[in-house]
């Protein structure tokens, strides 16, 4: 792959920057984060962050785009095209865009009605869902055609321009089919039928005939009805003008024309070619736009140029990470709390290690190592702790409870090769429910030694399994899949079965709401089994279940503050949960809610003294040559000289490097780590990391208290890794990823929607 595709793959598009001037990559990353900031015409910024401190006014210009659409008028003097989350129009030669759509909107798939007036194009709604809208090319009469919580894409025009075809999962029974509606108003109707992921529709010049994409293949079919007739493998199809042929995309995205391909290796985005009124088509590929003649041959591009007026933070100065503080902090990363049965205690994680705190006491830590510690929870009886522990099994999560009176620790169960995570003891004592790293529910029987598979889950991520009392069933909270096409669903509760190995899906609400999270925390059962605790909307609720582990009524809120994590007290009448950095405490009925005050400190680790590292080679990654035999001296944790290799005084620790070429540490910008020690091996990864020169590295979507109690075990050097950077949870909308770690409010991603055309 070329530096030049790669910068545009992985940054969404190269840029040339106004003054100010900045770096390529950074100002790639800038547009790409902000640039809903701008209203089409003038020249102000839109706030939409409410931005504090310096800020500075910046112009990027954009000449290329990642996954654009584009789309000629039908008289084929303009072009509207999609980039950067808006709709821009530019003459059929090419030249300056001007931008119809504000931050408001996030269209993409643009295609130009029959008469020239309207632009039909998919919406990623505020509400969070994909909706079919029109605009006018002047940037008015914006309309929105669909909605609900379903998922509406690729609009086609129907040949008269009275409505529009697309792809939905609205018929609310798992398929993605084809649906019309009409533009003047009215209901959306059900095109196809049946069984099949359909997609990209598009009519037939003489409105007769449906292309569409039926799993993995293009065929058509009678619009008033009838069987399809498969095409060939491929997607994207575009009927030619005289309605004879169709021009579609091969499974390994590249055109076709007549039968035969007519590119090679092009980055083809994936949307329809349109054609212009001469007979040449017009597609987007390579980052441009792209016209070629009905044949597919003699490529050109159309040049365009798109500016965006952007409001940054200015951070010229550099912000304060503390990295010279080594004074005591109040700990905030309290992880995973839970309430003793007494409701007296609680336990948690924090610095890596387990703590249980008499409520009004100080913290008293259970164990101390750097080995990762996760997921604690009480015995029945409130004398001791278990946790999944890291240590002496290969790498992978085992069980080990600790005596709270005592400190006395015991292995409860260890598999080889085999994580343990989120365990959970049976009402009897004798069994562990626990999940794999892919979500898979397991159960291990204490007196056997060995495991079993009970249900492999939906989605990759489960929360702690809840045994209901009598040991039959266990609730667990997972991702309903909503459509074949995407991996995407609703968080619910699912009730599984022991004896027959079933699983039971309930939602909490209607759709969309749904439980935020699949976190450890996400749903808890009462100890009596007659409610769920859980957090939606970021509030903390209760539903009634039967003994079945089935709602039996409405889910009610409990609190009005921002809520995670919930854990019952042995009465059942008592929730603990956090609240930002606090633990709280509340009665179920909504009363007497309590602050729980966690007062723990630590300290920055600070290598005390001074170190020289002796290297034979130093790329500082400034100059265009190597530096030969210098010291590079070290005081506490920062580099205060680089300089001639000369004598230094007794006492100063000297790494030889000599024989090696010493460079800046690398930062590593997408990391899961939660996703790591959820199945083990946190420790070895994260050495290898370092080992690689990976010193820097960045959390995304990662559990939040999680994410900062992580931040602090390495800051504090209770855990070994890189420096850790975190910027959780993801968001994603009312539609939760079924590979996501800690779906929130809001889609930003493609992983969930795959691909999302977004420039």
């Amino acid at each position: 792959m070329t530096t030049r595709s790669f910068l545009r793959r992985s940054f969404h598009h190269p840029c040339r920057l106004r003054q100010p001037r900045l770096s390529l990559l950074a100002f790639a990353v800038g547009a790409a984060l902000l640039s809903g900031c701008q209203f089409p015409g003038g020249g102000r910024v839109d706030e939409l962050n409410n931005l504090r401190g310096p800020t500075q006014d910046l112009t990027v210009e954009l000449r290329e785009g990642t996954n654009m659409a584009a789309a000629p008028s039908p008289d084929g003097r303009l072009i509207v095209f999609s980039a950067q989350g808006a709709l821009w129009i530019i003459p059929r030669e090419g030249g300056q865009a001007r931008r119809i759509t504000d931050w408001r909107v996030e269209p993409t798939a643009p295609v130009w009605s029959p008469d020239g007036r309207r632009i039909a194009f998919q919406n990623y709604a505020p509400e969070g869902n994909f909706h079919i809208w029109t605009i006018s090319p002047d940037g008015r009469n914006l309309r929105e055609h669909t909605a609900g919580p379903f998922d509406d894409r690729e609009p086609a025009w129907l040949p008269d321009g009275s409505g529009l075809v697309f792809s939905s999962d609205r018929s609310g029974d798992g398929q993605y089919k084809i649906w019309r509606v009409d533009v003047n108003g009215g209901a959306p109707a059900q095109v196809t039928t049946g069984p099949g992921a359909e997609s990209n529709p598009v009519v037939s010049p003489d409105g007769t005939r449906l292309a569409y994409v039926d799993g993995a293949n293009v065929v058509t079919a009678p619009m008033g009805g009838g069987a399809p007739t498969v095409v060939a493998p491929g997607t994207a199809p575009a009927w030619t003008p005289d309605g004879s042929a169709l021009v579609y995309q091969d499974a390994a995205r590249q055109l076709v024309v007549g039968g035969a391909a007519v590119t090679t290796d092009e980055d083809v985005f994936p949307f329809p070619v349109r054609f212009l009124p001469d007979g040449r088509f017009l597609y987007t590929a390579d980052g441009h736009i792209r016209i070629r003649d009905a044949s597919g041959a003699n490529p050109n591009d159309v040049a365009f140029r798109a500016e965006l007026r952007l409001r940054r933070p200015d951070i010229r100065d550099g912000k304060d990470r503390n990295f010279d503080n080594v004074r005591p902090r109040q700990v905030k990363g309290i992880s995973a709390p839970v309430l003793s049965p007494d409701g007296r205690s609680i336990a948690f994680v924090a610095l890596n290690d387990v703590w249980t705190m008499r409520i009004g006491e100080a913290p008293v830590r259970l164990t101390d190592d750097p080995d990762r510690d996760v997921n604690p929870q009480w015995t029945a009886n409130g004398q001791a702790v278990y946790f999944s522990y890291e240590r002496n099994n290969a790498g992978q999560l085992a069980v080990d409870q600790v005596d709270v009176a005592t400190r006395a620790r015991t292995r409860l169960a260890a598999i080889p090769g085999r994580s343990m995570a989120l365990p959970k003891l049976s009402p009897d004592g004798g069994r562990i429910a626990y999940t794999t790293l892919s979500g898979q529910l397991e159960i291990w029987n204490r007196a056997a030694g060995t495991f079993e598979v009970i249900l492999p889950s939906v989605s990759t991520q489960v929360s702690t399994p809840q045994w209901t009392p009598d040991g039959q069933r266990i609730i667990v909270v997972d991702n309903e899949r909503i459509n074949n096409r995407f991996r995407e669903g609703y968080n619910k509760l699912r009730v599984i079965d022991l004896a027959t190995r079933t699983g039971t899906f309930y939602a909490v609400a209607p759709a969309p709401r749904q439980i935020a999270e699949r976190d450890e925390g996400a749903a808890v059962l009462s100890p009596d089994g007659t409610r769920v605790a859980f957090i939606m909307d970021s509030r903390l609720y209760v539903i009634p279940v039967g003994p079945d582990g089935a709602p039996t009524g409405e889910a009610r809120r409990v609190t009005e503050d921002i809520a995670d994590l919930p854990s019952w007290g042995g009465d059942s009448r008592t929730i603990l949960y956090k609240s930002a950095e606090r633990v709280r405490t509340v009665r179920v009925d909504g009363s007497g809610t309590r602050e729980i005050p966690v007062r723990l400190e630590y300290r920055q680790a600070v290598p005390e003294g001074r170190t020289v590292i002796r290297a034979g080679a130093l790329w500082d990654g400034v100059a265009s040559s190597l530096r030969q035999n210098v010291d590079i001296v070290i005081q506490g944790n920062r580099i205060v000289s680089v300089g001639p290799q000369t004598e230094h005084p007794a006492g100063v620790r000297v790494i030889d490097a000599s024989g090696l070429t010493v460079m800046p540490g690398l930062i590593e910008t997408h990391l899961h780590p939660l996703t790591l020690y959820q199945g083990g091996q946190f420790g070895q990864v994260a050495q290898l990391m370092l080992s690689y020169g990976i010193t820097t590295a960045q959390s995304v979507g990662g559990p939040l208290h999680q994410s900062v109690e992580m931040r602090e075990a390495l800051e504090a050097g209770n855990l070994l890794g890189p420096r850790l950077f975190v910027s959780p949870p993801l968001w994603e909308g009312n539609r939760s990823s079924t590979t996501s770690r800690v779906p929130c409010a809001r889609r930003s991603s493609p992983s969930s929607r795959s691909p999302r055309p977004s420039a």
